[in-house]
Parts: C-alpha cells; sequence; structure tokens
C-alpha cells in the first residue's frame, strides 16, 4: 500500500509517525511559501516606484534564465522519478545514482544561479545602490540559499542510504527531500514569472 508515492509500513505506530511527520513538514514548506511571497510582492512594489528599474531590466539575461529553468524542472522530474520508484521496491544503488544526477543537475544551477548575480556585482549593481535592486538581490538570494541548503541535504541523504541502507527513517526523508524540490521548483517558476519576465514587458 503507497500514500502519494510513499511505502507504507505495517506498523500502525510507525504509519502515524510518518505521517505527522510529512504534514509537519508540509506546514514548513507552506510557511516557507509565504516567505517568498512576501519578497516578490516587495519586489513588485519597488518595482512601480523605483524609475531604476530599467537598469536592472537590461541586466536580466532571459536565456540564463531559461537555462536555469531547464535546470531546476530536470532535477524535480527526478526526483518524481525517485517517488514512483518507492513503490517497485528499488535496491539503494538506484537511489544513490538518482540522488548523484539529482546533485550534479543542482550544483550547475546553483553556479549559474549564483553567476548571474555575481555578474550584477561585477558591473557595481549592489543591494545597496536601489530598492529595486535591494528587492531583487533578495528575492533570488533567498532561493540560491534554499537550493545550497537542498544540496548539502542531498548529500547527506546520499551519505545515509550509501552506508546504512534504505530504512523507514530513509524513505521518509527522501520523500520530503521530494517535496522539498518540488516546492523550489514552484517558486523559482513564481519567480522567473514575476522578477523577470514582467520587468522585460513594463
Amino acid at each position: 500500500m503507497t500514500l502519494g508515492g510513499l511505502m507504507l509500513f505495517d506498523n500502525e505506530d510507525t504509519l502515524r509517525k510518518n505521517n505527522k511527520t510529512l504534514l509537519g513538514f508540509w506546514i514548513y514548506l507552506m510557511s516557507d511559501m509565504l516567505f517568498f511571497v512576501s519578497l516578490i510582492l516587495v519586489y513588485s512594489v519597488f518595482l512601480k516606484e523605483d524609475v531604476r528599474f530599467s537598469i536592472l531590466r537590461d541586466q536580466i539575461n532571459l536565456k540564463i534564465v531559461f537555462l536555469e529553468t531547464i535546470l531546476l524542472s530536470t532535477n524535480s522530474l527526478m526526483f518524481y522519478f525517485s517517488e514512483t520508484s518507492f513503490q517497485l521496491n528499488r535496491k539503494k544503488e538506484f537511489f544513490i545514482k538518482i540522488l548523484f544526477f539529482s546533485l550534479i543537475i543542482g550544483v550547475t544551477f546553483f553556479f549559474v544561479e549564483t553567476y548571474e548575480i555575481s555578474k550584477l556585482f561585477q558591473c557595481q549593481f549592489f543591494p545597496k545602490n536601489s530598492s529595486i535592486f535591494s528587492a531583487f538581490f533578495s528575492v533570488i538570494g533567498a532561493h540560491s540559499l534554499h537550493v545550497f541548503f537542498g544540496l548539502i541535504w542531498i548529500i547527506v541523504m546520499e551519505g545515509k542510504i550509501l552506508f546504512k541502507g534504505l530504512d523507514k527513517n530513509s524513505l521518509v526523508s527522501l520523500k520530503c527531500l521530494s517535496d522539498f524540490w518540488h516546492f523550489l521548483d514552484i517558486m523559482w517558476i513564481l519567480i522567473v514569472s514575476v522578477v523577470h519576465l514582467l520587468i522585460k514587458v513594463i
């Protein structure tokens, strides 16, 4: 029997514990979503009021944004495969490979996103320059920080599976990790829509 792609166990106490863990993690994701939405709303307000938004608009490279979107969507797809594999009782080697490829894709995305920020710094654009730049760096920086911690989580998860194998806790952790990267993908689509695309059409 499965629930949301997560293998369920016969032990009723363990099942109840897993459900509470997943519920708690979803509550965290919802609160984190409010955090991102708040940052994006602040950005949209400054976008209307700060006349220097045209400077930022000229610095946004949609080709890089498109590449980042492809990378993050691919990574989310990799975790979708890991979720569906719970039902197939895959061996730990399979999940290690999935996590490895997800790590490579995630690191690539992180470096591209970091490159986007560093390029602005090289052009002498800093958060202190104006309110619109401050809001932009806050949104992108928050997402980059989440990606960084997501990568650390993948490394820890891979090491845990490698040395301890797949147990009940590992499967629950994998489900939470998968949901976390799906969340980052959704937030990125929102960021692209408001932060990158909206400024291009104004």
